[in-house]
Parts: C-alpha cells; sequence; structure tokens
C-alpha cells in the first residue's frame, strides 16, 4: 500500500531569474526607442524616421511571431527508473519538438526552487527550435530528502527574438520521482530479540479460509471440517481443503510523526523518524519474520506484512508519507489495544513523550502487550522529556534512542542498555 502525492514539500515558488532579464531588456529597448525618437525629433531624417518607426512596431511583429511559434511546441520528459534511495540522483529525460511552421527563437524552462526537495544541479538553459525539429535534453534532480515528488520542468516559456516578451507554452507533464529513505545497521541492543525482556516474539499463523490453496487426499492430521464433500463424493475418497496461511505479527511498529513541525524543518524530522522506521522493520523482518506498522494519516491503521518482500512494501510506504501526521503516539497506541490485534509486543517510534504517553503505555502493560519506547531526539524537545524517559526506565520499560539524524546510538551511548 503506498500514498501517492504526499509530497515531501509543499508547492512552492519558480525560479524567476529568468524574468530579471526580461526587465532589463525591455528598459534597455526603451532607452534606446526614446534616443532614436530624440534623435529623429532634431534631425528629422527620411532615415532616421524609418529606424525610429520600425522600431516601434517592431515588438509588436516580434510577439505575433512568438505567439503562433509557441503553438507547436511539444514537450515530454520521463526519469530512469523513477524511484531511488536519498543521496542518489535520478536521470530525466526531455525530448523537445516543434512540430509548427514557424521557428522557435528561445525555449527557456522553469524548475521548482530547492526547498522543494530536490535540487537541479544542470538544469538546462534557454535553447531554439528549428522548424519541423526534435531534440533531446537530459539532467539530473538530486533530492534533499525522501518524498513522493513530482520532478523535472515544471513550466516552459517561449521568448521573441527581441527576448522583451515571454509567453507560456503547454505544460509539461512532469514525472512521478519516489525517493526511499535510508536504512541504517542497528546495533545490538535494537535488534529484535532485545526488544523486550530479551525474548524473541515468534510469528503465529493464521489460516485464510478466503483462499483455498490446495485439495489433498485426508489424512488423520487433518481437521475432519475442511472435507471437500462433492470432491469426496465423486472420487469416492475423502479430500480436504488446505488454505492459504498468513503470519500473525507478535511485534508492532507504532510510528507517531506528529511532532515535526512545519515547513523544511519538519521535512528533516520526517526524514530521520523514515529512516530509523525503515532501520528497525528491516532488522525485525529478516528470514520471512512477520511484523505490523501502525500510523495515522487521515486515520489510524494497522498493516502487517512479513518476509522481505513485505519490508520492500514497508519501505515504499514510508517513502511517501507526509511529513506531519495529526494521531500522537498515545492516540495510536489506543486505537492498537482497542482492535484486540494479536501482536504482544509494541515498540512505539516517536519525538513526543508526554504525560498521555505514559498513560497509554500503562494501559498497555496492563492489558498484556509488552512496550518499548524508541525516542527520537528533536530540535525543540521540552526540557521534562528526558526525566520522563527516565521514568518510565525506572518502571522497567525499554528505550532506546536515536539521534536528530535517524542514526541510532550505540550501547553505552546514553541508551540505558
Amino acid at each position: 500500500m503506498t500514498i501517492r502525492k504526499s509530497r515531501a514539500f509543499p508547492a512552492g515558488k519558480k525560479r524567476a531569474g529568468r524574468r530579471g532579464s526580461l526587465r532589463r531588456n525591455r528598459a534597455a529597448y526603451l532607452v534606446f526607442l526614446g534616443l532614436m525618437g530624440l534623435l529623429y525629433y532634431w534631425i528629422r531624417s527620411a532615415e532616421l524616421g524609418i529606424m525610429f518607426f520600425t522600431l516601434l512596431i517592431l515588438p509588436v511583429l516580434s510577439y505575433i511571431f512568438t505567439w503562433f511559434s509557441r503553438r507547436g511546441v511539444r514537450i515530454t520528459q520521463k526519469a530512469e527508473g523513477g524511484t531511488l534511495q536519498k543521496g542518489g540522483r535520478a536521470g530525466i529525460s526531455v525530448t523537445l519538438e516543434n512540430t509548427g511552421r514557424l521557428p522557435v527563437p528561445y525555449l527557456s524552462f522553469c524548475f521548482p526552487e530547492e526547498a522543494e526537495g530536490l535540487a537541479y544541479p544542470e538544469a538546462p538553459g534557454a535553447c531554439s527550435l528549428p522548424v519541423r525539429s526534435r531534440r533531446e535534453l537530459s539532467f539530473w534532480a538530486v533530492p534533499r530528502y525522501r518524498g513522493d515528488y513530482a520532478a523535472g520542468i515544471s513550466k516552459a516559456y517561449v521568448e521573441d527574438f527581441l527576448r522583451i516578451f515571454r509567453l507560456s507554452c503547454p505544460a509539461p507533464q512532469q514525472v512521478d520521482l519516489l525517493v526511499y529513505p535510508v536504512i541504517h545497521p542497528l546495533p545490538g541492543g535494537m535488534q529484535l530479540t532485545a526488544l523486550t525482556d530479551h525474548t524473541t516474539p515468534q510469528p503465529g499463523a493464521v489460516e485464510d479460509y478466503s483462499s483455498v490453496a490446495d485439495i489433498v487426499p485426508y489424512d488423520p492430521s487433518q481437521e475432519f471440517r475442511k472435507v471437500h464433500w462433492k470432491l469426496t463424493a465423486r472420487l469416492d475418497e475423502l479430500m480436504v481443503r488446505r488454505f492459504d496461511t498468513e503470519d500473525v505479527a507478535r511485534t508492532v511498529l507504532l510510528l507517531d510523526m506528529s511532532a515535526n513541525g512545519e515547513g523544511e524543518a519538519a521535512a528533516a524530522a520526517a526524514d530521520a523518524m523514515t529512516e530509523a522506521a525503515v532501520s528497525i522493520l528491516s532488522a525485525w523482518m529478516k528470514e520471512e519474520q512477520a511484523a505490523a506498522l501502525v500510523y495515522g494519516v487521515e486515520r489510524p491503521m494497522v498493516i502487517q506484512r512479513s518476509g522481505r518482500e513485505g519490508f520492500a512494501g514497508f519501505h515504499r510506504l514510508l517513502a511517501g508519507l507526509p511529513n506531519t501526521t495529526p494521531y500522537t503516539a498515545a492516540q495510536l497506541l489506543r486505537f492498537y489495544l482497542e482492535g484486540a490485534h494479536g501482536g504482544t509486543a509494541v515498540a512505539v517510534l516517536t519525538g513526543r513523550v508526554d504525560d498521555e504517553l505514559l498513560a497509554a503505555v500503562s494501559q498497555a502493560l496492563a492489558a498484556g502487550v509488552q512496550v518499548c519506547i524508541f525516542y527520537m531526539q528533536q530540535a525543540d524537545a521540552h526540557a521534562g522529556a528526558d526525566e520522563l524517559l527516565r521514568d518510565l526506565e525506572q518502571r522497567g520499560i525499554p528505550v532506546r534512542r536515536f539521534r536528530a539524524d535517524g542514526v541510532p546510538e550505540a550501547a553505552g551511548g546514553g541508551t540505558g542498555l
């Protein structure tokens, strides 16, 4: 399951460097036109008159020519693969076509600002397109944060011969680019075997009665209620249905992203939070083990997966989550407990520790659910967080810490292990 179009950043402003050059060109043109007008006023020669009136009508002709030429511009773009891990770079190729009967004098492009999370270090500049021509461009998009982006050229403009007007072309379709969070190796104290009381919860199995895997001859180990009576009557031999099995996650990661703030600070905090989450899930889900993820965007959800294929689904999901989610760790923990799910060990990954969370943890312990706190250090964490964490540790609840950049602290580095 993925959440599409959950951008790492809201839409930002576009680069406006071309606007400044257009203003300078217009100012220079007006100055030149004014000087020519003064010369014609004082000298009154036929040659100066022709030059002056030509300068007056030339912008109109240039604008009309540009208006017609832009209608033939076609722009398509695609990304190589469409997915990458943060720290890499994505290649984007652009095809420019002029299908009209007029040349395109200057074609320029706009890209989202770097503050939106993508940088274009080798972005193409202005180019021209002769009649019935085709041109290929390529450049790199370098992500600063994980997320689901609309990458590539956001707008294209045709400038006239004088470069004093700029008309927009049909908007090119941007490409989807999904940037995955980085996976960090976990210290031994954060592995599954040390989650709670140094006991490894083993995944159970339940049968999915909506999916019949096979029909086999009956033997005493099979349940009699699974007999396929129609096939038994036809073959004159007892046949039983065998159903698919589904691993039940006994370990659950509860992801609280409600304390991430806004803007670029939220993107950095969400990056660290998702990297910590995928690192934990990656360590848990080796050797086909099952795990569940609890999070809330529009509403709280519990998603269960098993094995490396299931982890790949979690990895993709966490890449597209918004930077801030509305549900706190306490609300998610209570939601999970109310659902009577099968997990017996819950790890709470959060950057907010308060009295409400302590009350929810007490409720979980009373219900027989073991709890571990994975604390993500926040830049603006309140002073009482460390005191509350020490209180949890004194009550026998394991507390593991991540640095603000998403890297787990080793044992002995303030983890309390």
